[in-house]
């Protein structure tokens, strides 16, 4: 009998040994499989995103057409951005709620469709009043690809998502660069007079394909916001008055940050060439030339970014990149008596790509604080530096209007001071998470207590309980 006894054990042993080891490679697989589906949403939200780069760079350099079609003047064509601006603004802030509830994809595949579907009648709109209704429309749809595209990233990949977001908005850049040479290229081919639905319906097929993997791909499930219950009837996350307010303050600024952040990149891009004329007498063509630099430098810095991020600390990305703004437009402004072209091409590389990380930066900034943000939270952030896309560049003009071009960069560097000084407020504070509360069943509250406490390691499992 202690023969056989111990001839079995070690078969028990090795039974042991195989079942763990199958373990172990079922983990790995898995583990291997939801990184592809993890790569595959991501590259859906880089498609939705050069889509609508698409959309945004197609504008400028058919206004001269569009304004033929309907008949109108350049000053009149003028309602078109506010509506698509509204519409933009109001999209923004509904869309947080709608992905905490609704399949993200789904939404994403929509906004682009509707992108593509506007672009197909757009030529055929002879209308301004029409024209802005629909863009309105068309922008209201198309906020859900910022909103969505953003926070999903953020959600799928949590503390490592700074460099895929980084890479998210560099997608942006390919499709707002390419628009305008693909509307060049047309222009050269297409019988004069005729070019505009050409042109439309090639990007409206691009931006089409685009859908394709926001349609096939599955969406990631979103945890339910800690504000409410979840569908399984969970009671909510409920925080303290210290934390609630901390968490508000942090949203705030971060909007904020990205409000004032906006007044510098879009005045600067959008007065670029008045200011180089006027100011500096360069010739239009060089200007021209030069705020295309701009924008490249934009989108490259967007991209170089993305290992940086993997890399180093939010906050000391942040800080450099605001350090290069400050230093850059400072630098035209204490030497605005030289009006050569050399240190104006140097600060307007230069600035290009100390803006180019920081948007995607300040969203993924709050994990730093302690701080998981949710789909609404998240559409504060696009709310603010919405808002700031419609109201700064638009006050910019009134300042050049009434002051003259020299007074620009005075107003953009006064932007990028009070965007550095939002960040360093902002990045100074971190989330009470001790003070965190969790509601029983109940109705009753108890403490969370850090783990690190070994006290509280208790009084964790019994809010758990």
């Amino acid at each position: 009998m202690e023969e056989v006894s111990d001839d079995v054990v070690p078969l028990e042993t090795d039974d042991s040994s195989i079942v763990s080891a199958e373990k172990e490679i079922s983990a790995a697989a898995s583990s291997a499989k939801e990184l592809r589906l993890k790569r595959l949403q991501t590259a859906a939200y880089c498609a939705a995103y050069i889509a609508l780069g698409f959309k945004f760079g197609a504008v400028g350099p058919t206004v001269l057409l569009l304004t033929a079609n309907l008949g109108v003047s350049q000053a009149e064509f003028g309602a078109f951005f506010i509506g698509r601006g509204v519409g933009w603004l109001i999209g923004c802030m509904v869309a947080g709620r709608l992905f905490q509830r609704f399949p993200g994809h789904r939404l994403i595949a929509i906004s682009v469709l509707a992108v593509a579907l506007w672009m197909i009648v757009l030529p055929f709109v002879k209308t301004l009043w029409l024209l802005v209704v629909m863009t309105a429309m068309v922008g209201f749809l198309a906020s859900f690809m910022d909103v969505g595209t953003n926070f999903l990233t953020f959600q799928i990949w949590q503390e490592e998502a700074n460099p895929y977001l980084q890479f998210l908005h560099f997608a942006f850049g390919i499709g707002a660069i390419l628009a305008p040479f693909i509307v060049g290229a047309i222009v050269l081919v297409a019988p004069s007079g005729n070019e505009l639905w050409p042109i439309y319906w090639t990007l409206a097929v691009l931006v089409g394909v685009c859908a394709i993997l926001p349609i096939v791909v599955p969406s990631p499930t979103i945890a339910p916001d800690s504000s409410e219950k979840s569908e399984d009837g969970a009671s909510p996350m409920v925080y303290s008055m210290r934390e609630r307010v901390m968490r508000f303050v942090i949203v705030g600024l971060g909007a904020f940050t990205l409000f004032a952040y906006m007044g510098v990149e879009q005045t600067y891009g959008a007065w670029l060439v008045v200011y180089a004329v006027e100011h500096n007498h360069m010739p239009e063509s060089e200007a021209d030339f030069m705020s295309s630099a701009y924008w490249v430098a934009l989108t490259l810095g967007r991209l170089a970014a993305v290992p940086i991020a993997a890399r180093v600390s939010n906050r000391l990305v942040l800080l450099v990149d605001f350090i290069g703004v400050i230093l850059s437009v400072g630098a035209l402004v204490v030497f605005s008596f030289y009006s050569g072209p050399i240190l104006i091409w140097i600060v307007t590389v230069t600035l290009g790509v100390s803006l180019a990380s920081i948007f995607a930066t300040i969203i993924t900034l709050p994990t730093d604080l302690g701080m998981k943000i949710s789909a609404k939270e998240s559409s504060i952030f696009i709310v603010g530096a919405s808002i700031g896309d419609l109201a700064l560049p638009s006050f910019g003009s009134i300042v050049v209007g009434l002051v003259g071009p020299e007074a620009l960069m005075w107003y953009v560097l006064a932007c990028g001071v009070l965007s550095f000084a939002a960040f360093g407020v902002m990045s100074q504070l971190r989330l009470p998470r001790a003070e965190a509360m969790v509601g029983s069943e109940s109705g009753d509250t108890v403490a969370l207590v850090s783990p690190t406490d070994d006290d509280g390691a208790e009084l964790e499992d019994l809010g758990r309980t």
